[in-house]
């Protein structure tokens, strides 16, 4: 069977048929020995990240992701603010 990949040439695997949700992280930082991981703050978060997704030469970041990276900051930080808010 021949590997499926994106209009990148990035392998995307097969179809996940059983796949169910994990659960989500804690709402508190989570140190690890090489980095820390907070909870997504969308007025701290969105420029920093918009800024760094917008440097990227083409959109192959957002492979993995649910949807296509916004147009605009304003709508990128609508969007994280929803998602802080789904839970």
């Amino acid at each position: 069977m021949s590997a499926r990949v994106d209009a990148y040439g990035q392998p995307i695997g097969p179809d996940l048929a059983d796949w169910s949700p994990r659960p989500r992280p804690p709402q508190s930082p989570m140190e690890g020995r090489t980095c820390r991981l907070v909870p997504l703050d969308a007025e701290a978060h969105a420029a920093g990240l918009y800024t760094a997704y917008s440097a990227a030469p083409d959109r192959r970041s957002w492979t993995y992701l649910p949807d296509e990276m916004p147009e605009s900051e304003a709508d990128f930080r609508d969007r994280l603010r929803a998602r802080a808010a789904s839970e």
